[in-house]
């Protein structure tokens, strides 16, 4: 696997990479099962990279076992959303594989594609609060209708946002399976504070982790990244602050992440809180 460039932002991003260090042995001993399993973490969420370099994990059979459906699955996937890389691969074992397993990879990706957009929408007229459930995912959160739904570029389950001229932010929420059974998971992250802020900062040179520490999303511990970057436009620079809380339940990593322009946070990061507090696990 080779580094690449990804749409994630701070630890996220790092975790990308941190899998990529363990495949490489570099800075760690080399480890072909913990990089699996850093690149499943995201490549579940969406992520276009991490499903490609899991795909050629399947294909070779380090870390993970030598599986073609599972490559062509995570490569297909990956490829969808325009990696070159994931195409060739796909290609490459496509002739390999027999019309029963070229079903069943089939079976998978619309499996995968089903799973991420089972999000439900229920709407109040009373009080016009809108509540969004997943049965999927086990969770539910409300937001006024002001906040809209919007479309994700970063793959995210859920994403709403807000475009007045005064008040542009977005809400977005991630789910990604976890497998790794460790209870320290979440201090760790906290711990790698150099390694986030590296990461962030080859996006946005100017990235700055500007607060870390413990919160509770749903009633359960979870970790939070406050970061600030500046977003380079064309004829403008927009500085921006970006809020990532992270909880593990039942083996699923959610990420909720706020996004906002320095001008509307003092507006818009109190209607971030209130929205938090809304969400449910079932």
């Amino acid at each position: 696997p080779t580094r690449r460039s990804s749409d994630l932002k701070g630890h996220a991003l790092a975790q990308l990479n941190l899998g990529v260090c363990y495949y490489r042995g570099e800075g760690v001993s080399k480890d072909s099962k913990e990089a699996a399993r850093l690149f499943r973490i995201l490549a579940e969420q969406g992520d276009a990279d991490a499903q490609g370099l899991l795909g050629g994990l399947y294909m070779t059979g380090e870390g993970v076992p030598n599986d073609l459906v599972e490559a062509y699955k995570w490569f297909s996937l990956a490829a969808s959303q325009g990696q070159e890389d994931a195409a060739k691969g796909r290609n490459a074992i496509k002739n390999k594989l027999t019309s029963e397993q070229s079903s069943a990879a089939e079976k998978l990706i619309r499996g995968f594609l089903a799973k991420k957009a089972a999000l439900v929408d229920v709407r109040s007229d009373a009080s016009g609060v809108i509540t969004y459930r997943s049965e999927t995912f086990q969770f539910q959160i409300s937001h006024p209708k002001d906040w809209q739904t919007s479309p994700s570029v970063n793959n995210a389950l859920w994403k709403i946002a807000k475009t007045l001229s005064n008040e542009l932010a977005s809400i977005s929420i991630s789910v990604a399976r976890y497998s790794g059974g460790d209870p320290s998971f979440l201090q760790k992250m906290l711990d790698q504070d150099e390694t986030v802020l590296k990461e962030l900062r080859r996006r946005f040179p100017d990235g700055r982790i500007v607060e870390k520490g413990k919160t509770f999303l749903g009633s359960f511990p979870a970790i939070f990244f406050k970061d600030t970057y500046t977003l380079k436009n064309f004829n403008s620079d927009v500085p921006i602050t970006m809020i990532q809380i992270t909880c593990i339940r039942n083996s699923l990593m959610y990420v909720i992440s706020f996004e906002t322009t320095d001008g509307s946070y003092q507006k818009t990061y109190p209607q971030f809180q209130a929205i938090v507090s809304t969400f449910v696990f079932l």
